[in-house]
């Protein structure tokens, strides 16, 4: 009986080690994040924007891009969008978000989520990324060493930029300016660093959506009023001349 529990014992001692094994094989785990100088330095990194839509009709759609810029160490890193009330459908309003290594490239918005009901999203990077039986870092400069050593990820578009945000106004959203305001947070290595970017857009009202008409009808109006004082001149004249 004793026999029998030790040999128990032992298949599974060696199956745990098997086990542990297996599993830190599969996650060789890549520490240094960016390979360029200073890369282990206390990281600095700012949002940047690209709009495609900063003028829109009621119930239209803003689009945007977000990169983020920047090196040196960053951890825990957290972006939260809010946007002006009432402005968006939430249901119709969403980012794309997330990465994967295909082929070594890494390929940016395979994830999707909603605007959160209360007009806000959030959105954390995780600090790895798992490729076959690799992590790398989100935050990495790996495939751009050789165009720029300091050059991150993150910075340049692959098939999607990191964030993809398109936002579905509301169809009865009142003419104006409205705003989205994005707030990064990050820990650099010593302490907690942030940045704030403001994106706004446009709603056209009635006369800005019909320009093109109001235009003409400008036009017709001053050749109408240009020909009614021509007549009247005629006309002027006429009666002079037949008084003299």
């Amino acid at each position: 009986m004793k026999l029998r529990l030790l040999i128990c014992t032992i298949i599974s001692a060696i199956l745990l080690a098997a086990a542990l094994i297996t599993e830190a094989a599969e996650t060789d785990v890549h520490v240094v994040a960016q390979q360029s100088k200073h890369a282990q330095s206390p990281g600095n990194y700012y949002l940047a924007l690209r709009s495609f839509t900063p003028v829109i009709d009621s119930g239209g759609v803003v689009r945007f891009e977000v990169y983020i810029t920047g090196y040196g160490i960053i951890r825990s890193c957290k972006i939260m969008m809010y946007s002006t009330t009432n402005s968006f459908d939430d249901k119709q309003s969403s980012v794309n978000y997330g990465v994967d290594i295909y082929d070594d490239s890494y390929q940016f918005g395979t994830s999707s989520i909603s605007m959160n009901p209360s007009g806000y999203f959030a959105i954390s990077f995780p600090e790895l990324v798992r490729h076959k039986k690799h992590l790398h870092p989100f935050f990495s400069d790996c495939g751009t060493a050789l165009l720029n050593p300091s050059m991150i990820v993150t910075e340049n578009k692959s098939i999607r930029a990191p964030l993809q945000f398109d936002l579905k106004t509301k169809e009865k959203i009142p003419p104006g300016t409205y705003s989205c305001n994005l707030y990064m947070t990050y820990f650099n290595g010593v302490e907690w660093k942030g940045d704030t970017q403001q994106l706004t857009f446009t709603v056209r009202n009635i006369l800005q959506r019909n320009e093109e008409m109001a235009w003409y009808l400008a036009v017709a109006a001053a050749i109408a009023a240009i020909v009614s004082v021509i007549f009247q001149v005629f006309s002027y004249f006429k009666k002079q001349k037949k008084s003299a």
